[in-house]
């Protein structure tokens, strides 16, 4: 890995981490749960919010709108082929937290969020 892609990996994650205090905070105030996931296919997810009654959704942070489509796959792959429909409800939301101006719904159905509308 060149040293430029190695600084981008690393602001990247450095986003991940505070848009996910950022949403742990959020998720606190509604009695809600903030957790990473990650499976034996090596399928990651950088948030996973879980709402009070068993509501819970997807968000995956990235730091431009070249990467959406990048963070648009782990979560439909989450959805469409790791959730157990029968003991687990579909997620509410399947979001992308990125550094864009606007924010909108792909024709997937996942959200693209400005990370400037958390507050940060």
């Amino acid at each position: 890995m060149d040293g430029m892609s190695a600084t981008r990996g690393m602001r990247t994650s450095q986003t991940a981490v505070y848009s996910s205090g950022d949403l742990r905070v959020c998720a606190d105030a509604a009695q809600g749960h903030v957790f990473h996931y990650r499976d034996e296919s090596c399928l990651k997810i950088d948030t996973i919010v879980e709402h009070p009654g068993g509501k819970w959704g997807a968000i995956e942070v990235k730091l431009g709108a070249s990467m959406i489509a990048q963070a648009e796959w782990p979560l439909l792959g989450l959805r469409d082929e790791r959730v157990d429909q029968p003991q687990t409800r579909p997620p509410a939301h399947l979001t992308v937290v990125t550094r864009t101006e606007y924010g909108y719904t792909l024709p997937s159905g996942v959200h693209v969020v400005p990370l400037a509308a958390l507050g940060a």
